[in-house]
């Protein structure tokens, strides 16, 4: 339903080594977002700052309504998109307006939980799946953790890499078809077989 606007929030730490391990997975996530879904991420390193005592006020007022206790924390919020498009309707930093707005956006969020679990794609995902937060799946294939030994975990070649860190994809193989198997690609040039490696 387009009536709602879904938002996920990360709180996360620089100083806080499982918030580090936490953000390649987080901006994973942040890049299939769809038009019914917005990411924010806030940092609590500002907390205890005197030089900057605004930020440090916000921040903890946010901190104590959501009740996040630790680092990092995952959030999911849910409003209406009117009220969500009112709020965010000027340019600018996004995770700054939601903290200057915090007072105004709070009192429109209709429902609010946190995730609790490892900070690993597929068990996010299926939280926010069960919170109905759906997102462009063709930006999230093959995130999956994988090195189990099942197919899944292997690459075009049948190289079993272990976790995969990033997306490798590889045009050709020995037996000169494309990593799906659907189509062959041109098996010659000077003489050479194809093979295009492309890591993302």
């Amino acid at each position: 339903p387009t009536n709602n606007m879904h938002l996920v929030l990360l709180f996360y730490s620089k100083k806080c080594e499982h918030s580090m391990d936490a953000l390649p997975v987080w901006h994973r996530l942040k890049n299939a977002k769809s038009d019914t879904v917005d990411f924010f991420e806030i940092s609590t390193d500002t907390i205890g700052d005197k030089n900057n005592h605004k930020q440090t006020q916000q921040t903890q007022q946010m901190l104590d309504h959501l009740d996040v206790k630790q680092t990092p924390t995952l959030v999911h919020l849910l409003m209406p998109m009117e009220k969500y498009k009112s709020i965010f309707s000027s340019s600018g930093n996004r995770n700054s307006t939601l903290l200057n707005k915090y007072k105004l956006f709070k009192q429109n969020i209709t429902s609010s939980t946190k995730y609790v679990g490892k900070h690993e794609i597929d068990s996010i995902l299926k939280w926010l799946k069960l919170n109905n937060v759906f997102l462009k799946e063709s930006y999230l294939e093959n995130f999956s953790s994988g090195g189990n030994g099942d197919d899944e975990s292997l690459d075009g070649n049948n190289n079993n890499n272990g976790p995969k860190t990033d997306i490798a994809l590889r045009f050709g193989s020995n037996s000169n078809i494309c990593r799906d198997g659907s189509s062959l690609l041109d098996d010659s040039w000077d003489g050479n077989k194809k093979c295009y490696n492309a890591v993302f």
